[in-house]
């Protein structure tokens, strides 16, 4: 498929999920639920948005079917369960990623929601019944349709990134519908309204492209519309219920932000992962067509004869527009870009390598190194992975170890 065709089917199905859904959204966020608690229904109202939302992630899944089946005239990607074990330990991160933040705030002060109200125990119903059933609709379309759709002309990491800004903004009108009903209230006017709106549209594409980036990662590597299905419900379940039943309706600090800090982290790693895969630097995947700066080429492809230090600098997100300073027996002699490799003519004997970044550094890498022969190393940031969440240990305390260079070969 050409790039204007796939460009043109992902507008069409843009435009399908939010004439579905969008309608859903607004009917029972914006009607039915206020509708219900001015009325002092509480569980009515509740449950009218639980079953709207449930409704509404359809939405992804029937434009995918339609797309398929009138647009593509094929058939949808043959259904595949994947392995057992993979279900089991969705679950488990998943019930990780919620109740521990959750029990965490339990100890500074949040309050376990008591008792359990009847309407509560029908939405758990609801949820374990349709849960399964919503997320495979949201995952059908962001990842069975979207990511294969893209990947040939984008390739993998952009269109990963391109699924999870449409997911982003196609969650819009939840988000926005509660400034809407505080303008027509007369609580909010309509130029906050839209500063409000621009705002959340920003979020909501930033944090479903990392959000968004388990979950294609789990497609790519199974093609399992059940298991990326199954990963989204039990991420909504765990959630719901921690706020439900634990810290009522996300008043916690301590589930709002463990969680999101913990899916935010995990989602860049999995997206640097599938950079590097891809073999591609984030310039060139921010900036489709970006080719390589000529003088980085010809400092890669400098590998003369004669005693050298053969320097390759891994490409990361962490610290991916600045050059580290290279040091050889303590004296500066270069500097590496991301994903950049340098040739350093050093003299023949021992020596110790280092780098600095800022305030930061490494511990000297010591090497010998003969006439005519040349030693390899390799470098980065320690920030990265999961390490990225102790980012600030290691600008402060851990100064010496921010980065990291080792000799190979």
């Amino acid at each position: 498929m050409t790039k204007s065709k796939a460009t043109r089917a992902v507008g069409l199905f843009a435009l399908m999920i939010v004439l579905y859904s969008w309608p859903v959204f607004f009917c029972a966020d914006a009607w039915l639920e206020p509708m219900f608690s001015e009325k002092g229904n509480v569980a009515a109202a509740r449950l009218s948005v639980l079953l709207g939302h449930t409704l509404g992630m359809l939405g992804p899944a029937l434009a995918a079917l339609l797309m398929w089946r009138v647009y593509h005239k094929e058939s949808p990607p043959p259904w595949k369960w994947s392995l057992p074990k993979y279900y089991a330990w969705v679950a488990l991160a998943m019930l990780a990623l919620w109740t521990v933040p959750g029990l965490t705030g339990l100890l500074f002060g949040d309050a376990v929601v008591s008792p359990i109200e009847p309407y509560m125990w029908i939405s758990i119903a609801v949820m374990l019944a349709l849960g399964w059933v919503s997320g495979m609709g949201e995952e059908t379309g962001w990842c069975a349709y979207l990511l294969p759709l893209l990947s040939p002309t984008a390739g993998k990491t952009r269109a990963m990134i391109i699924s999870g800004v449409i997911r982003g903004l196609w969650h819009w009108p939840v988000v926005v519908i509660p400034v809407i009903m505080q303008v027509v209230a007369g609580e909010r006017t309509p130029l906050e309204l839209l500063g409000a709106a621009v705002v959340i549209a920003l979020q909501l594409a930033v944090s479903n492209v990392l959000f968004g980036a388990a979950f294609g990662w789990i497609w790519y590597h199974t093609e399992s519309i059940p298991l990326v299905g199954w990963t989204h419900f039990w991420h909504n379940l765990t959630r719901d219920l921690t706020i439900m039943l634990l810290v009522g309706y996300g008043d916690g600090l301590w589930a709002a932000v463990l969680a999101g800090l913990v899916t935010s982290a995990l989602g860049l790693v999995l997206l640097d992962r599938l950079r590097r895969d891809e073999g591609l630097q984030w310039p060139q995947v921010l900036v489709p067509g970006r080719k390589e700066a000529p003088e980085k080429a010809a400092q890669r492809d400098d590998t003369s004869s004669g005693t050298r230090v053969l320097l390759t600098r891994r490409s990361m997100l962490a610290d991916s527009l600045k050059a580290y300073k290279v040091l050889v027996d303590g004296k500066e002699v270069a500097e590496i870009k991301d994903g950049q490799s340098i040739s350093i003519p050093v003299s023949p004997g021992s020596h110790a390598i280092q780098l600095r970044l800022d305030q930061c550094g490494c511990q000297p890498a010591a090497f010998s190194v003969s006439e005519r022969e040349s030693v390899q190393f390799e470098c980065g940031s320690t920030v990265a992975g999961w390490r990225i969440l102790f980012a600030l240990i290691y600008v402060t305390l851990l100064r010496n170890r921010y980065l990291w260079i080792r000799q190979v070969g």
